[in-house]
């Protein structure tokens, strides 16, 4: 004995649009950090190791998917994004599959003052003057103020100076 079960109008159509949103839901968007890593080639990645500071290995791995293409977007977004909480500018990935992404994360920029010179720690009194000593601790027992290397364009903004990226790598242009 066979019973057919009506179906209501409108059913299938909400079946769909609840399968829509689930598939779309499962795609990862790109954060705002993430958007600011550059991805290299082979090539700009040994021009990276000469002339970037390299900051950690990273990965990226996607859930199981449906579709291999959405996995691996799922995993480039997680790995850029790894690379933009280190503060890396670059990342080189050297080794993939469709679900899971490995890589370098390097910084590849620094900030420098009015003469061209890179602007690292140090200590300055009131007036803004270097001030030469040892470390921090001598810094602050004098009563000055101890700064870190500026690692972002703001901070290093904020001291005055200007934020240049390794231009070399960024075009991926050799040196001549």
């Amino acid at each position: 004995m066979r019973r057919d079960i009506p179906i209501k109008p409108g059913f299938v159509e909400l079946v769909c649009v609840l399968a829509s949103l689930f598939f779309v839901s499962c795609s990862t968007h790109m954060t705002t950090r993430a958007s600011g890593v550059r991805l290299v080639g082979p090539e700009q990645a040994y021009e990276m190791e000469a002339q970037c500071d390299f900051l950690a290995n990273v990965s990226g791995k996607a859930s199981w998917f449906l579709f291999s293409d959405t996995a691996h977007n799922n995993a480039l977004n997680e790995i850029l994004d790894q690379a933009g909480e280190l503060g890396a500018t670059h990342l080189f990935v050297n080794r993939a599959n469709f679900r899971m992404l490995f890589g370098e994360a390097y910084f590849c920029a620094n900030c420098q003052n009015e003469k061209g010179e890179p602007i690292i720690e140090g200590c300055e009194d009131k007036d803004g003057n270097a001030v030469p000593v040892k470390d921090m601790a001598e810094c602050k027992g004098a009563g000055n103020t101890w700064f870190g290397t500026p690692r972002d364009q703001a901070r290093c903004e904020e001291r005055g100076g200007k934020w240049v990226t390794n231009k070399d790598v960024l075009r991926g242009e050799k040196k001549k």
